[in-house]
């Protein structure tokens, strides 16, 4: 992970296990369930906690930890590394901890992963969140879009 500057703190990625679906479903639904209800009508508790124990079994999930700090995770990442990709399937902040730099410094360790793998970065974000301008500040592009998501890229 690049060095942040010196007003972010220092993060740990800590990978995630079934114990953590509790902590991941309250990141989830801290950070998410306004868009997803926007987006569709509605939040789908049953469907979301599905989603995770799915995730916890097949994917790269890390919760994001503030280190010298004694708080529970702040964030949370899950990456699928595939061959010809590296693809973004989430990032959640918790609210009190957005805009201080955590999310750049993760999302930018992983453009650092795909750079030096020379492959493209993967994302898709909601059309209800704002999140889509922090990407293409970040160097994401859209390259396509259906009619809930917007689907970015990064290419080295």
């Amino acid at each position: 992970m690049s060095l942040p500057s010196p007003n972010v703190p220092l993060v740990a990625l800590l990978p995630a296990v079934a114990a953590d679906s509790e902590c991941l479903y309250g990141l989830m639904d801290e950070t998410m369930r306004g868009h997803v209800e926007a987006t569709w009508g509605h939040w789908n508790e049953a469907a979301m906690r599905q989603f995770l124990r799915s995730a916890l079994r097949g994917r790269g999930v890390w919760l994001i930890r503030l280190l010298a700090r004694d708080l529970p995770p702040v964030g949370a990442l899950m990456v699928s590394r595939l061959p010809r990709q590296v693809r973004l399937e989430q990032l959640f902040i918790a609210p009190a901890f957005q805009r201080r730099g955590i999310g750049t410094m993760v999302l930018r360790s992983l453009l650092d992963e795909a750079r030096a793998q020379q492959v493209p970065l993967h994302l898709s974000v909601l059309k209800t969140h704002p999140g889509r301008a922090w990407y293409e500040r970040l160097g994401l592009r859209v390259v396509d879009e259906t009619p809930e998501r917007y689907v970015l890229e990064w290419r080295p």
